[in-house]
């Protein structure tokens, strides 16, 4: 029983401290996923911004000591719930984040991040029993060879169930470029029309536009990942224009949110809104996270879809084709 609560703190241990230490490097981005669950005023914001790494780095502490290990599972256990049914609400909700779980990430909540904290938590239960049961708190022996085997286990079922759903997107994303679509748009078919809404409040349609060639960037305000590429989506709508294209930033949050992070980069392009949950375009095209694209010609032809990133073909090919357009 002392080596199954040893793998218990261990796992807990790292977990807690792992987690609050990438949400201490980047605070801001931090609150800006705790801000796309919309589940607290905005005059909560900063204090859970602090309190939540806060009580995660505690509970870690409290699992250090064997007198206060009791306190560091159950605190533990409360946690985890509280963020279980956060991601709950999100997919519930149908809303298309960023998890943050452990500090800034590019993958979108599935229901595999509950999975993941389902092992967490029945760590955490598992070791608050264990203790309440048997009684057996005792101090970690790291010379112990039994319990250097304790460890490395922990680690890997840490490392597993921190790792596996990125993993398993992974593979889904892979599967579908290699289909040339992470998403519900196919290349070289027609485009299904989805609605937008203008900055003053007036909803439209995107076949009301008249653009030959327009390329449409899916951001929401709250995205740690859009925040980070944003200075070189910026740079790279000013070389689509350069080379004939119309380019327009599709936000997913409500007009003032937007309105902030007009102001905030600079964007001088066009933006419209669709705003999450109630407009139903992000369903409509089906991506899994922001930042996305789609590049739909004057036929309405879906020419190219995806990420934003060096990491999809796709879009590496389109940079490329505007650059022989501006040079030729």
């Amino acid at each position: 029983m002392n080596e199954l609560i040893l793998f218990c703190r261990i796992v807990l241990i790292l977990v807690f401290a792992w987690s609050s230490l990438n949400k201490f490097r980047d605070m801001t981005l931090f609150r800006y996923a705790v801000e796309g669950f919309h589940l607290v005023p905005e005059r909560w914001l900063t204090p859970l911004n602090w309190g939540i790494p806060c009580a995660e780095l505690a509970t870690a502490l409290l699992l250090l000591a064997p007198q206060t290990q009791l306190g560091g599972f159950l605190f533990g256990t409360l946690l985890l719930l509280a963020f279980s049914l956060a991601i709950f609400s999100v997919l519930q909700r149908k809303l298309t984040i960023i998890c943050g779980c452990f500090g800034a990430s590019t993958q979108a909540i599935t229901a595999l991040d509950i999975l993941r904290n389902a092992s967490f938590i029945l760590c955490a239960l598992g070791g608050s029993i264990l203790i309440l049961v048997f009684s057996l708190p005792q101090l970690l022996n790291p010379l112990t060879m039994t319990n250097i085997l304790v460890i490395i286990a922990a680690a890997g079922y840490v490392l597993f169930f921190t790792q596996f759903a990125a993993f398993f997107q992974a593979r889904r994303v892979a599967r579908m470029a290699s289909t040339g679509t992470l998403s519900l748009l196919r290349k070289n078919e027609a485009a299904p029309d989805f609605q937008l809404m203008t900055l003053t409040g007036e909803d439209f349609m995107r076949s009301s536009l008249s653009a030959a060639r327009m390329v449409f960037l899916f951001i929401t305000t709250t995205c740690p990942h859009c925040r980070q590429l944003m200075p070189e989506l910026l740079h790279l709508a000013q070389r689509a224009q350069e080379a004939g294209y119309s380019f327009a930033f599709v936000s997913g949050n409500e007009r003032e949110a937007t309105l902030h992070y007009i102001a905030e980069f600079h964007i001088k392009h066009p933006v419209y809104l669709a705003p999450l949950p109630d407009n139903p375009t992000f369903r409509t095209l089906g991506f899994m996270n922001t930042p996305f694209y789609c590049l739909i010609d004057d036929q309405n032809i879906v020419r190219s879809a995806g990420e934003p990133t060096s990491d999809w073909p796709p879009w590496q090919e389109l940079l490329l084709t505007w650059e022989q357009e501006i040079s030729g």
